[in-house]
């Protein structure tokens, strides 16, 4: 009788966690949402989205009053609410149970709401201790707009290897496309550590994220080749692949440069048997070659001269490169053009 194969098991969805409000829940404060396109529609077509909304989380109703971040007579980072009282614990809890929630859902990053006292990156409000004035009067506190929010400070200290942005962030093409980048690769390592890898895998990861960590700087790749040869001697996959995940996350959170995608990009058009343009370059050049420098200019998108490479590009390994796989069309990524 005859048997047929198992059919192999579907590749687990990248999954990403986000800010409930941005999806169009109403969960503000307000009773409102904060519906963004890109989240709600580019990123919920292309991954997995976990919905959270940390204030709900901690039992704040819908709506409420506001709660805000303040500075103790410590100078330390409280959350309070309308009524001055204390949520810090709460919600540092909160957070840590969220992120293990995430870390079992194998969530590869996280979008949050900007400016917001849970959520905020860098862009929350604070409000300072005043100062005393004549006669030992306190003066009217002043505040500042570059705050963390609890809930995503939480996040980024129990998983530091997952990216992290607001939809603010975004909205700028180089913070975009450099947090899917590091998306990408923090779903890679998920799917490795789901397989079970094996020396030959990790040699072939490490080949595969070899440009993009070039794209950064020559210092970073010195440090990915010296760890990629590592690995093919080492007897502990494991192992091996904990070290490889580490470096890789520490080298991504540096962004690239435009002179080191254009490194890159003249590297592949090498490779080809293609000559590579000077910085001075005429803008009617055209081909890899034009593409490359009209890159560098700020005129083309970085997708532009990838595509023509990868077009080009007869080796299976060399197209297999995650600097030339194709990624889904809503990201639009590295489909916008960067300032030179």
């Amino acid at each position: 009788m005859r048997t047929d194969p198992p059919a192999a098991a579907a590749p687990s969805p990248v999954r990403i966690a986000v800010s409930a409000c941005l999806l169009g829940e109403r969960v503000r404060y307000d009773g409102d949402h904060s519906r963004n396109d890109f989240v709600a529609e580019a990123l919920a077509r292309c991954f997995e989205l976990v919905p959270d909304c940390p204030e709900v989380g901690i039992g704040l109703g819908t709506p409420r009053p506001k709660i805000h971040l303040a500075e103790d007579e410590r100078g330390r980072i409280r959350l309070r609410d309308a009524e001055g009282g204390d949520l810090t614990a709460r919600m540092s809890a909160y957070a840590a149970a969220a992120a293990r929630r995430f870390a079992e859902r194998q969530v590869a990053g996280v979008v949050l709401k900007a400016k917001s006292p849970s959520c905020g990156i860098g862009d929350a409000r604070v409000a300072l201790r005043g100062e005393a004035g004549p006669g030992g009067i306190a003066e009217r506190p002043s505040e500042r707009r570059d705050g963390t929010g609890l809930f995503a400070a939480g996040l980024a200290a129990s998983r530091p290897r997952v990216p992290i942005i607001s939809e603010a962030g975004l909205a700028d093409p180089v913070r975009r496309d450099h947090w899917l980048t590091r998306v990408f690769a923090a779903a890679e390592f998920e799917r490795l550590r789901g397989r079970g890898s094996d020396r030959r895998m990790l040699r072939a990861f490490a080949g595969r994220w070899r440009e993009e960590i070039a794209a950064v700087s020559d210092e970073a790749a010195e440090r990915w080749a010296r760890e990629s040869a590592a690995s093919r001697r080492a007897d502990d996959a494991g192992e091996t692949l904990d070290r490889l995940e580490s470096l890789l996350a520490e080298v991504l959170a540096t962004p690239p440069t435009i002179a080191g995608h254009r490194r890159v990009l003249e590297g592949y058009a090498r490779r080809l048997g293609i000559a590579t343009p000077s910085p001075d370059d005429s803008p009617a050049r055209t081909g890899i070659e034009g593409s490359i420098a009209a890159f560098a200019r700020g005129q083309a998108p970085l997708a532009a001269p990838i595509r023509e490479i990868a077009a080009r590009a007869g080796d299976p390994g060399l197209r297999d490169q995650a600097y030339l796989t194709p990624r889904p069309a809503p990201l639009r990524y590295r489909e916008t053009t960067y300032p030179p």
